[in-house]
C-alpha cells in the first residue's frame, strides 16, 4: 500500500528512501536511479506530515493522543 506523503513525518520518508533501505524494501529490491531517488524524496519530505496544514496530517506528525475527529 502506498501512503500519501502527509501520512508520515519527513524523517520517516528519509529513512524509507535511503538507498540501503530500498535495496531490501520489505524483502524486495527497490533501488532507484539517483536522480529519481532525489526527486521522489524531495517530493515526499516537502509534503510530509509536519509540513501539511490539515489536522489529520498533524496527528501523524506529532501523534496527538485522543485525536479521533478529522476536520480537514
Amino acid at each position: 500500500m502506498a501512503y500519501q506523503p502527509g501520512r508520515l513525518p519527513a524523517l520517516a520518508w528519509a529513512r524509507i528512501m535511503d538507498p540501503a533501505a530500498l535495496a531490501d524494501h520489505y524483502g524486495d529490491e527497490a533501488s532507484l536511479p539517483a536522480e529519481t531517488l532525489i526527486t521522489i524524496t524531495t517530493y515526499l519530505t516537502a509534503r510530509a506530515a509536519e509540513q501539511a496544514d490539515g489536522q489529520r496530517a498533524q496527528f501523524f506528525a506529532v501523534g496527538i493522543p485522543g485525536a479521533g475527529r478529522w476536520e480537514d
